[in-house]
């Protein structure tokens, strides 16, 4: 089954490759459509630097197109920014983030707003060094403002991720709150996969000497 299985990833990026040689928009998408899928396909076996090649050839594909697809970049820029991240590579995750997000904009597509914004540095870990990135919290605060009061995985963790993000600030209270409302949406949606991230995130938030929240 193994061996069957990369015999069809291996095809999906053949398939890829084909398609880079038409001069059509249609094969274009095509061919962007399959590399996404064999950029997949090496993540999953964490071959990180293939899947970063496999998607950008995605987004070459793209750009060759006479009409433009910004929510098909945006999903590839977000997997990019992925494999970049996955494979150590923050600097240039973020860039593939940020170019996700601008690309989102044009969509008028919330998720796909918010998952540029969670791409965004670590895994709900704390921020890189001991200051506040501002492009990071105005990004959050973007995607954030299209939810309003409605209940999502997206919209926890995009509060869980804020919380976090506001780490090296003084205003705790704010942090609290933002934790208290993810950790409180991802109990009413029961989703465990989004409440455990937002469990983690909240430890992150409060965490220091004088954490008291449970």
């Amino acid at each position: 089954v193994l061996a069957t299985r990369a015999d069809a990833d291996e095809r999906l990026a053949e398939i890829a490759h084909h398609y880079a040689r038409t001069l059509d928009d249609s094969g274009l998408e095509k061919g962007a459509a399959y590399a996404r899928r064999a950029g997949d396909a090496a993540l999953r076996l964490r071959a990180f630097d293939e899947a970063e090649r496999l998607y950008q050839l995605g987004l070459d594909l793209l750009a060759r197109r006479r009409s433009d697809d910004p929510a098909a970049r945006a999903e590839l820029l977000v997997a990019l920014g992925g494999a970049r991240d996955r494979a150590g590579e923050t600097g240039s995750a973020t860039r593939a983030f940020l170019e996700a997000a601008e690309a989102a904009r044009r969509t008028g597509r919330r998720d796909l707003l918010s998952r540029a914004a969670l791409g965004y540095h670590a895994e709900l870990g704390l921020p890189d060094g001991s200051w506040r990135d501002e492009q990071h919290v105005a990004l959050l605060e973007e995607a954030i403002a299209p939810w309003g009061d409605e209940d999502h995985p997206l919209h926890a963790l995009l509060l869980a991720r804020l919380a976090v993000a506001l780490y090296f600030t003084r205003d705790r209270s704010r942090r609290v709150e933002l934790s208290g409302r993810a950790l409180a949406m991802a109990r009413r949606l029961g989703d465990a996969r989004a409440l455990a991230r937002v469990l983690l995130a909240r430890h992150h938030a409060l965490w220091g000497p004088d954490a008291r929240e449970r």
